[in-house]
């Protein structure tokens, strides 16, 4: 191998180090969102007008691979109850892909100059409290609920409380 093919593979590594070590770090925290009645009025396919996102170190067994954990709260239009959703996720590139329990989708965290840009690449189903002590289920899915840009908040935005 060349002393050129040597000084490529090391700036490499060198570049890609802080990549993955910005995917497990960077976002640990809780971010949030609440949409005003205007953005709503101007996005009627929209139904999410609260998102909160809390971020921390995986808790679990190590050898599964995963580096965070993720707890979603949402709340949507015309339902004050709060909808949660969570689960394990993985460094991938600059980002932390989040697989969320049962078949609750996925969701994909990246670190963002404003805090957090959550993205749902098809859906997140969210679970809440029913009346009568079982679980009601809804999710967010389509282009209105893509993605969504969150700013870092206290810690009590991403509590759930029922």
């Amino acid at each position: 191998m060349t002393f050129r093919a040597h000084i490529r593979i090391a700036t490499a590594l060198v570049l890609l180090a802080p990549v993955a070590a910005a995917a497990e770090t960077a976002a640990f925290g809780c971010y949030e969102r609440i949409y005003t009645a205007d953005h709503l009025a101007k996005n009627p396919a929209q139904s999410v007008r609260r998102i909160a996102v809390d971020i921390s170190k995986f808790d679990g067994d190590a050898d599964l691979g995963y580096r965070a954990q993720a707890g979603l709260i949402a709340q949507f239009t015309n339902d004050k109850r709060q909808w949660s959703a969570g689960g394990g996720c993985k460094a991938e590139g600059d980002a932390l892909s989040c697989g969320l329990d049962g078949d609750a989708g996925r969701a994909v965290l990246k670190a963002d100059r404003a805090g957090l840009r959550l993205e749902i690449p098809d859906y997140v189903a969210f679970e809440a409290d029913a009346p009568g002590g079982d679980l009601d289920h809804r999710a967010a899915r389509g282009p209105a609920h893509r993605v969504f840009l969150l700013a870092r908040a206290d810690k009590k935005a991403c509590e759930l409380k029922n």
